[in-house]
C-alpha cells in the first residue's frame, strides 16, 4: 500500500487564493459546494471500508479459532489414553495435597473434567482436619472442640446427605 499523501494545509491556500484571485464571493460560495459535494461521496467509501475491515477482522478471528483449535486436536497429551491420564491426575494430587488440588483438575477442558470426575481415586482419601484456637483464648485447642462441638459436625451437615449427629440420635 502506499503512505498517506502529505499536504501543507499553507501550500492549499495559496493555491485557492491564486485559484480564486479574480472570483466574486458568490464564484468562491459555488466553489465551496462543489467541494463539499465531493466530501459525502468519500465519507460513504470511508464507512464501507470500516465495514469491510470489522468483517475481514472477524473472519481473521475465526480462522484464529480454528487454527488453535486444530493444534488441541494434535497436542501430545489428546494421544495419552483415559486410564494413564487418569492414573497421571493422582499422582499430580498428593496424598497430603488439599481437595482443591483435586478440584483444579476439572477446570482446565471438558475431557479433563470427564476424566477426574470419573476417576473416584482422585476423590478418595484421608480428611485432614485443622484446629486452630482463638487469639488470646487461655484453653487448648483440644479443651475448645470439647466444649463447643467438633468441627466435622458442621462439614457433615452442610454436606449434600444433610447428616448431623444429633439426627442419628434420634
Amino acid at each position: 500500500m502506499s503512505a498517506t499523501p502529505s499536504f501543507s494545509v499553507r501550500e492549499i491556500v495559496e493555491e485557492q487564493m491564486a485559484r480564486t484571485k479574480q472570483s466574486t464571493k458568490s464564484q468562491i460560495e459555488s466553489f465551496i459546494e462543489k467541494s463539499e459535494s465531493t466530501i459525502t461521496p468519500f465519507g460513504h467509501q470511508i464507512a464501507a471500508l470500516k465495514l469491510r475491515v470489522e468483517e475481514l477482522n472477524h473472519l481473521c478471528d475465526n480462522r484464529r479459532t480454528i487454527v488453535t483449535a486444530l493444534h488441541f486436536l494434535i497436542a501430545p497429551i489428546r494421544a495419552l489414553p483415559v486410564e494413564l491420564l487418569a492414573q497421571i491426575f493422582s499422582w499430580a494430587i498428593r496424598r497430603n495435597s488439599s481437595i482443591r488440588d483435586a478440584a483444579r483438575l476439572p477446570q482446565v477442558c471438558l475431557e479433563w473434567r470427564q476424566i477426574a470426575f470419573t476417576t473416584p481415586r482422585l476423590w478418595i482419601g484421608p480428611i485432614s482436619v485443622r484446629i486452630s484456637w482463638r487469639v488470646g483464648s487461655d484453653s487448648e485447642p483440644k479443651q475448645q472442640l470439647h466444649a463447643e462441638g467438633l468441627p466435622v459436625e458442621i462439614w457433615i451437615a452442610r454436606s449434600a446427605f444433610g447428616y448431623r449427629r444429633s439426627d442419628a440420635a434420634r
